[in-house]
Parts: structure tokens; C-alpha cells; sequence
């Protein structure tokens, strides 16, 4: 009766992780984090040159207050974000994805991480960089050399567009 229980208890623990081994590669069994983090799109697209911001919406546990700071890891050449906090008394935070103007022209899996104290949790988003949008001004000096406008109206145009007038046309926008 004794070895039958011995043998039923070891098979217990076996089944359900007991003793040595087990968990995940940070060692030492893990717990899920007492947040769970969501980004608000899978997918964005940033032309070469500019920026583009990922919503990170975060959802906290009953009890946990901490601050859940949020990065890219390991991006790929040409992308950039600073890191930013999620303070516990926000739901949501903003994560800026710069693309420098030389970067390649691709689509790439970007690892997000967000980290509290010892737990992490990493989702992944499609970032699409895209051949840099001539500006106002580009486009204004363009479509005066084209002789589609005169000298006059392009100075017009100039300080709409510096100003970001409603009136610039939109063609130039």
C-alpha cells in the first residue's frame, strides 16, 4: 500500500511540475504577470525620415500599482523609440517608432517589451518603412519649376505651408 502511494504521489508531482526543473528560461518556475499589455495595432507603416507612435494599452491586476515601462527589443537598423512608462495611473501609454531618413525600405517584426520588476511580456508588431512624403515646401518648389504656379502665388503657398494655413491647397499639403 505504501509503495502504491509513493508511486501515485510521484506521478502527481510529475504531472504537475513538482520538483526540480520545469519553468521558463529566466529559471526558477515563473508566475504571469500581475498586468496583461495589449498594443492598440498590429501594424504600421512610417515613411522613411519620420515617425509614427504604437498605443501600448495596459491592464492591471486588482492590488498592482507599479509603473510598466515599455521598449523596442532589438530593433532593426534605421529603427529607433526611446522607452516610455506606463505610470499606474494610467491604462495606456504611447510608444514613438522613429524611421531614419535612410533606412531600408521593408517590412519588419518589431519585438515590443514591457517590464515590471521581474515579469515581462513581449508582443511583436509589423512595422512597414515606406519611401519618405515630399514636403509642402518640396512640393511648392516643384510645381514652380514645373511652371504650374508663378513666383508670387509659390511665396503665398510658402508661408501657408509654414504656418500650416487651411488655405494651402491641398495638393501641396
Amino acid at each position: 500500500m505504501r509503495i502504491l502511494l509513493a508511486v501515485l504521489c510521484t506521478c502527481v508531482l510529475a504531472s504537475c511540475g513538482g520538483g526540480s526543473g520545469g519553468g521558463d528560461a529566466g529559471g526558477g518556475g515563473s508566475t504571469p504577470p500581475p498586468y496583461a499589455v495589449a498594443l492598440e495595432a498590429d501594424a504600421i507603416d512610417i515613411p522613411q525620415g519620420s515617425s509614427a507612435t504604437l498605443v501600448v494599452n495596459v491592464t492591471r491586476q486588482p492590488g498592482f500599482t507599479d509603473d510598466v515601462a515599455v521598449t523596442l527589443d532589438s530593433p532593426p537598423a534605421g529603427l529607433h523609440a526611446a522607452a516610455m512608462t506606463v505610470p499606474a495611473t494610467r491604462s495606456a501609454g504611447i510608444l514613438e517608432i522613429q524611421v531614419d531618413p535612410d533606412a531600408q525600405l521593408q517590412a519588419s517584426t518589431v519585438r515590443v517589451l514591457a517590464q515590471s520588476g521581474s515579469s515581462s511580456v513581449a508582443m511583436t508588431a509589423t512595422v512597414t518603412v515606406g519611401a519618405a512624403v515630399p514636403g509642402a515646401q518640396e512640393l511648392i518648389a516643384q510645381a514652380l519649376q514645373a511652371g504650374q504656379i508663378d513666383s508670387p502665388t509659390s511665396l503665398v503657398y510658402r508661408a501657408y505651408a509654414l504656418f500650416d494655413d487651411p488655405r494651402l491647397p491641398a495638393e501641396y499639403q
